[in-house]
């Protein structure tokens, strides 16, 4: 499978689709250990549901098997897949969806919320909002600030993650847009006056509700987004001709 310099490639899946007897027998040892360590069976789904199909398309844009491929992490944390491979990607997920999102050669960061998720905005608007943001979050009607904290928030949280920086990172000198209505995009990094122009920002929506954004220190020139349920060859590698027929 090829990935085009200057595309991106996403893909969204809903635990409740899989069966998770079988996915979680693809997963590898420390994986397994990993998954058990969730208390919580919804966690624990996605944790297992974003890995297995995070390595099958890994090793599809990689050729190679899905075996062979093996990850190491940043000082944050943040996985890349070992080698000289110039295929970066980065994981989300949120309540019952995870997102895959990856790109060629450059730095990705993507994140997803669900619009309804109860949020303390007077709280969290102390470290989040430049000053500048506030103003324009304060003045905006009642009835569509919470949307656009979640713009903000995601398109954020999305940045942070594609710099592999941690939220120790100070948000309040990132400036993004997030009125509705709005193109997304980096406004201002007071950190660096000129850095802004190096990034592409983009707001997703995927189905059930959900609002996500992805972030990318390059170019991007083209986009696709697609449910797993839609790439009937990756369903075909990954689970058993049994579970198959649920698809079909």
């Amino acid at each position: 499978m090829f990935l085009h310099l200057h595309s991106l490639h996403i893909y969204y899946g809903f635990i409740k689709d899989f069966d998770f007897n079988i996915l979680a027998d693809l997963l590898t040892a420390d994986e397994k250990k990993r998954a058990h360590q969730f208390k919580v069976q919804n966690d624990q789904h996605l944790h297992i549901a974003s890995r297995v199909f995070l390595r099958r398309l890994l090793a599809a844009y990689l050729n190679m098997e899905a075996s062979q491929v093996q990850f190491e992490y940043g000082i944050n944390g943040k996985p890349f897949a070992q080698g000289e491979h110039d295929v970066q990607f980065n994981v989300a997920h949120s309540n019952e969806v995870f997102l895959l999102g990856f790109v060629k050669k450059d730095a990705i960061g993507i994140d997803i919320e669900h619009l309804s998720r109860p949020i303390d905005t007077k709280k969290i608007s102390a470290f989040l909002f430049s000053e500048n943001e506030l103003e324009k979050f304060q003045n905006a009607d009642q009835t569509l600030r919470h949307e656009q904290f979640i713009n903000c928030w995601t398109r954020k949280e999305a940045f942070v993650k594609a710099k592999g920086v941690g939220l120790s990172f100070p948000l309040k000198q990132l400036e993004v847009s997030f009125v509705r209505g709005e193109k997304a995009k980096v406004v201002s990094t007071m950190w660096h006056e000129h850095e802004q122009g190096e990034w592409f920002l983009e707001s997703l929506d995927i189905p059930g509700n959900y609002r996500g954004a992805v972030a990318i220190q390059g170019k991007i020139e083209s986009i696709e987004v697609k449910n797993i349920l839609e790439c009937k060859w990756l369903l075909n590698e990954t689970l058993e001709n049994s579970e198959l027929e649920k698809y079909n």
